[in-house]
């Protein structure tokens, strides 16, 4: 994309370039689509691409481009800061979002969304606002859309990974400018817990070495770490959210201007509202209830009672692994792979059926804002993938270890009448498992499954964009005959000017067009995959890790390895690029995290007091049922000690590195004092208000269109002073 900054482009230089696929034999759609982005002030250019092998019909690539004025308007409008990622996400805005009665609000182009969908949301929509032709278009044209590469970008970023192990603010400040905020606060986030993970790292190698299994001293520091990095977390997301000018909450004074409005949410009606203009505008209206009834009756029991049925099926795959290892001393091979071969028939197909519901519910849910539909279904999908990770250890931890001498007596008789013979069952009268068979399991999550994921998070999206590729490649070889009879003819004729502009012409179209196939192809970049890991990796910390402490070392080597694979992904163009995304928070993580950290530190001192002085040669049930009252108990003390220390820490922290709102309320005065000293023409020996702008450039270097688009706070750090920036401006 070219560059904001300069006089060398002029007003109708495009800056930036998005594509829209649009597929069906719907002509008229097409150009509606067509008129509306080009009344819009956008070029467009048709890009003829194969048919899928579907059979949907023919695919047009729209490559949209719009210039530089209108990247002003679209940006500078809204006071925001000008980078890469704020000028592509302004276009896409306003190419999807809805032609209310505002200038400028947008075009109105529906993606993804069928024709009855979109005529029903124009159904809804206010008389005046119809008869005015304001409304949405392209249902069931408009397939897709997406941003091409940046190779210039990836270079870089690839040269930066080559030069440093991890990342810093700096670069992901970059990062931000390139591909928003969605992608920087995941990066800054896993930056974080890297970091966060190294002394927690030497505190369990210590504790392996040193301390007795399940220690007492280990849960607590373990507690206070989860505590503290969440809390270093909530704080740092709020300073860069409000670095970055998308404080909604209210904490500093930016613009708060977040992606949030839904494409697919259709309101009941819209109601009228008179401005202070005595001007009219329509609200779209949608009561509460209808989404709470939907809570109620359709979310919750989904929740629950696939719930029962992953914690059902996972007791029975523990029994049938106790079984197969443990007492099962017949010929038959059958009962070894039988713990793989339950869960091969029903857990994979309960998460895909529950993925499948909770979609629907969602789209149920008719949430008016993206991050609410966003949240709700990534809850919805974390639960049950927490279950189907964290649940074997729960049922081994809290539930079977307990009551393994209880275990046989259980099964023997069902045992017995599938035709076991007592001969093929081993003679154990004590207990099967014990607190080592935990430590085992937490062993093979902590160690076997991380690098298999590792292993399976690089190699799939490599295999399936070399897949992509490979097929559009055979697909190409069909077409050599042709182009080279074309080719044949275009040589028995002389060439003139016009023939070698016009091949020129033709190669650069068929370029692109190859280019966007390939593109098209790639898996779209999902971040759930990428928090669902980290989350999942934090449970098994703050849960289990006690019964082996050298999980965070684990940890802490994965998520290295995880940072670079991240980026791999994005610089090698392993996925899609990612849409520009401004977002203040990384919610719903942050709040899923919290919620983990409690029962993480409640798990880790019940399973401290059960297993500290654990006697393997006596019965589990015996040592076990006469402290249930004392474990519930340490339970709830536990949890009420988990948010007293919460708060101490926030408390501790504040003190420590300042108040959130002064740190705010001081970035935003010396942004504001600058910007003013500059337009006054009184910095530098008398800066011209009209060089202002020019000027400003030159020192922030942040790119900014415009003196009020300047983002003062890039000079300062996370949590720092700005006197050393002032002190800056004052020496340039």
């Amino acid at each position: 994309m070219a560059s904001l900054e300069g006089d060398a482009l002029d007003e109708g230089t495009a800056v930036v370039e998005i594509v829209l696929v649009l597929a069906g034999d719907d002509v008229a759609g097409h150009e509606q689509v067509v008129q509306a982005l080009v009344g819009g002030g956008l070029a467009v250019q048709a890009v003829a691409l194969r048919e899928e092998r579907t059979g949907k019909g023919k695919r047009v690539g729209l490559v949209v481009r719009a210039g530089r004025e209108l990247v002003r308007r679209l940006v500078g409008a809204r006071g925001a800061r000008v980078g890469e990622s704020d000028a592509v996400r302004a276009v896409v805005g306003y190419v999807t979002r809805a032609r209310f009665d505002r200038p400028a609000a947008g075009l109105g182009v529906r993606v993804a969304a069928s024709a009855a969908a979109v005529a029903l949301a124009n159904a809804r929509l206010p008389a005046e606002w119809t008869a005015r032709g304001l409304g949405w278009v392209g249902g069931g044209v408009v397939a897709d859309v997406l941003v091409l590469h940046d190779a210039g970008f990836e270079a870089a970023w690839r040269a930066r990974w080559e030069a440093a192990a991890v990342l810093s603010l700096a670069d992901i400040a970059a990062l931000r400018d390139a591909l928003g905020e969605a992608v920087a606060f995941h990066f800054a986030f896993l930056l974080l817990y890297l970091q966060a993970l190294a002394p927690l790292a030497a505190v369990g190698t210590v504790a392996q070495l040193l301390f007795p299994a399940y220690s007492h001293l280990y849960a607590a520091l373990l507690a206070l770490w989860s505590i503290g990095f969440l809390q270093i977390w909530s704080r740092q997301e709020r300073l860069l959210a409000d670095k970055w000018r998308v404080d909604s909450n209210g904490d500093g004074d930016g613009d708060g201007d977040t992606d949030n409005a839904r494409q697919d949410f259709l309101p009941d009606y819209y109601y009228p509202v008179t401005l202070n203009d005595n001007s009219t505008t329509y609200v779209p209206y949608y009561p509460f209830w209808k989404r709470w009834l939907v809570h109620g009756l359709c979310t919750l029991p989904l929740i629950l009672a696939f719930a029962a049925a992953v914690s059902a099926v996972s007791a029975v795959i523990l029994v049938a692994e106790v079984y197969s290892t443990q007492l099962y001393l017949g010929p038959n091979p059958f009962f070894k792979l039988l713990p793989n071969v339950i869960y091969a028939a029903s857990l994979p197909l309960l998460q895909l059926i529950y993925n499948a519901l909770s979609k629907e519910i969602t789209t149920l849910e008719n949430s008016q804002s993206s991050t609410d539909h966003t949240a709700s279904l990534t809850t919805k999908t974390f639960i049950i993938t927490l279950l189907l990770t964290q649940l074997p250890l729960i049922l081994t931890g809290l539930v079977f270890v307990p009551v393994s001498d209880l275990i046989l007596p259980f099964i023997h008789p069902y045992l017995l009448s599938y035709g076991v013979t007592h001969a093929d069952i081993a003679n154990l009268s004590q207990n099967l498992l014990s607190p080592a068979s935990l430590r085992d399991k937490v062993f093979g999550f902590a160690v076997t499954s991380q690098i298999l994921g590792q292993l399976a998070e690089v190699l799939g999206p490599v295999a399936l964009a070399w897949y992509s590729t490979w097929t559009i490649q055979i697909s190409e070889k069909t077409k050599e005959q042709d182009v080279a009879e074309a080719k044949k003819q275009r040589e028995e004729k002389e060439e003139t000017e016009d023939d070698a502009t016009l091949q020129r012409q033709v190669q650069q179209q068929e370029t692109l067009r190859l280019r966007i196939e390939k593109e098209l192809a790639l898996p779209e970049y999902n971040p759930y995959d990428d928090y669902a890991e980290l989350a999942n990796q934090f449970a098994l910390l703050t849960m289990f890790s006690a019964a082996w402490p050298l999980v965070s070392l684990f940890c802490l080597a994965n998520n290295f390895a995880d940072m670079r694979t991240h980026a791999y992904k994005i610089a090698h163009r392993a996925v899609r690029r990612p849409l520009p995304q401004r977002v203040a928070t990384i919610a719903p993580w942050s709040t899923i995290l919290h919620i983990l950290g409690a029962v993480g530190a409640i798990t880790t001192a019940v399973l401290t007091s059960l297993y500290r002085h654990w006697d393997p040669a006596t019965a589990s049930s015996a040592q076990t049922a006469p402290r249930i009252v004392e474990l519930l108990i340490v339970a709830t003390v536990h949890e009420h000690l988990h948010f007293i220390a919460k708060w101490i820490v926030g408390v501790v922290v504040g003190a420590v590195w300042g108040d959130l709102q002064a740190l705010s309320a001081r970035r935003r005065a010396f942004e504001q004092s600058v910007i003013a000293r500059f337009n006054a023409g009184v910095l530098a020996g008398g800066v011209g208000a009209g060089k202002s702008a020019e000027a400003l450039k030159k020192i922030f270097g942040t790119g900014a269109i415009g003196a009020d688009s300047v983002d003062a706070a890039a000079l300062v750090d996370v949590g720092g002073d700005e006197d050393g920036g002032s002190e800056k401006v004052k020496e340039d």
